[in-house]
């Protein structure tokens, strides 16, 4: 009993010290602490127009998905924002394509569409905002392209090469939950 009478008065000591010097604001511990910046996007340039030879085919392994996607390498970015972009190329079996330039925040789960194919030039969608990946209907495929290519498991963006490779090589989901 003794013991833990000795025990428990230099715990409570030692909260009592430790939240009185942390509880004043002069301490050195709190002079050199900086709120880190706000997030920024940065401005966004639009790429040319994706050509065959540059589109990247993307495994997605989606049941009932009507489209079948690739990456143009050459628009696949990752900016000093922490935005991966790329311009993706969804094609029917008929050979009909859509395109889209558009952005991943790994961080947030977010995307935005910044930019739409007509005819052989992108075109700048006005007022995109950023919404939340979906597992959902056609929007799935971004939510693979995050989890699976171009984000890691720690939610930051995968750098241009290392995605590059999980896409050539393939890589299997045998966890896909969609």
């Amino acid at each position: 009993m003794n013991r833990f009478y000795c025990y428990f008065r230099r715990c409570v000591l030692f909260g009592v010290v430790s939240t009185a010097v942390c509880a004043d604001d002069d301490h050195p511990v709190f002079e050199d602490f900086k709120p880190p910046p706000e997030w920024q996007e940065q401005k966004v340039v639009l790429p040319d127009y994706p050509r065959d030879e540059d589109l990247q085919s993307v495994p997605l392994q989606l049941s009932d998905f009507p489209f079948q996607l690739a990456l143009d390498r050459n628009s696949l970015v990752v900016g000093d924002d922490r935005v991966t972009r790329y311009t993706a190329v969804l094609e029917t079996k008929d050979g009909v394509r859509n395109l889209f330039y558009e952005g991943i925040r790994c961080a947030t789960g977010e995307y935005r569409s910044y930019a739409i194919g007509a005819g052989e030039t992108l075109q700048p969608v006005l007022g995109s905002d950023w919404r939340p990946l979906r597992q959902l209907g056609v929007e799935r495929y971004r939510y693979v392209l995050a989890r699976y290519y171009l984000c890691d498991e720690d939610r930051r963006p995968r750098a241009k090469r290392e995605a590059l490779i999980q896409l050539r090589e393939r890589w299997q989901h045998d966890d896909y939950d969609l």
